[in-house]
């Protein structure tokens, strides 16, 4: 396996990512989306051990920096869901033009596996979509970020320091919130609130590709949301696998998780043809 690290524009922004190719021609490329905020840190490790596992495996993987996060340029508190496809498509380009594999698969956990899902026309001759334990609903997901802070100050200063509803209010004369060290603005948190991909109102506009979704949890049993949203895509002749991990959450544990049988379950699912 050899790896390379490329620096590329997306619009006026500066990214960064690294690319791990495997011996000889790619049987595939692989474009992988890092989760939100402090998940992106805990699930470090998992996707870079994917990448190499992939690569390994045949499939050349790039792994980057959305803008605003991590190496990449910008300012977090400036990017919005729109920006991010955008970096989503510059980076498919790239990594085709890098390879020499005209089709790419998406793979992305948690809000990258949602990005991953929001951008699935938006990408040229996309071959698979792999979508690790996706966020369905961006309100619930809020909610649970603003806890996670909640509980953080709970522990180190004795109490919350303030209310969403008290930061709402602060949000509309700063243009941003403080969520856990993250300066969040409103245009992403309002993008965030209204995401919602678990029930519909409207179709599911067809997907192009065969999709892999996998929920990752201490049990197994695969849970009615991601059911419900498995049955949104194949109602709308897309075609879905939907797989349960008994694994911890790799997003939320500063312990090394192997995650073995999620990232060899993904490269069976991605070598059939």
């Amino acid at each position: 396996m050899n790896e390379r690290f490329l620096r590329f524009q997306s619009a006026d922004t500066e990214l960064v990512g690294t690319l791990s190719l495997p011996q000889g021609h790619p049987c595939g490329a692989i474009l992988i989306m890092h989760p939100f905020d402090e998940e992106k840190k805990f699930a470090h490790r998992v996707l870079t051990t994917a990448s190499w596992q992939l690569a390994k495996a045949g499939f050349a993987a790039l792994r980057f920096d959305l803008s605003g996060c991590g190496d990449s340029f910008g300012r977090f508190r400036d990017a919005t869901i729109a920006q991010w496809l955008r970096d989503i498509v510059t980076a498919a380009n790239l990594l085709r033009r890098e390879t020499g594999c005209e089709k790419i698969s998406l793979l992305g956990l948690r809000l990258g596996a949602t990005l991953c899902w929001l951008g699935r026309n938006e990408v040229d001759d996309l071959d698979a979509i792999v979508l690790w334990e996706p966020i369905l609903s961006g309100r619930k997901y809020v909610d649970i970020l603003w806890r996670r802070k909640l509980i953080k100050e709970m522990i180190t200063a004795g109490k919350g320091r303030t209310s969403f509803e008290a930061a709402r209010a602060e949000l509309e004369q700063t243009g941003f919130i403080d969520l856990d060290g993250w300066a969040l603005g409103k245009t992403l948190l309002d993008e965030l609130i209204e995401l919602d991909i678990s029930t519909p109102i409207q179709p599911v506009p067809p997907c192009p590709v065969r999709t892999l979704t996998v929920q990752i949890a201490f049990n197994a049993k695969v849970s009615g949301e991601l059911n419900t949203f498995a049955d949104a895509v194949r109602a709308a002749d897309g075609s879905v696998d939907v797989a349960g991990i008994r694994e911890r959450p790799i997003w939320d544990r500063i312990d090394i998780v192997p995650a073995t049988e999620l990232i060899t379950t993904t490269i069976n699912w991605l070598s059939q043809k």
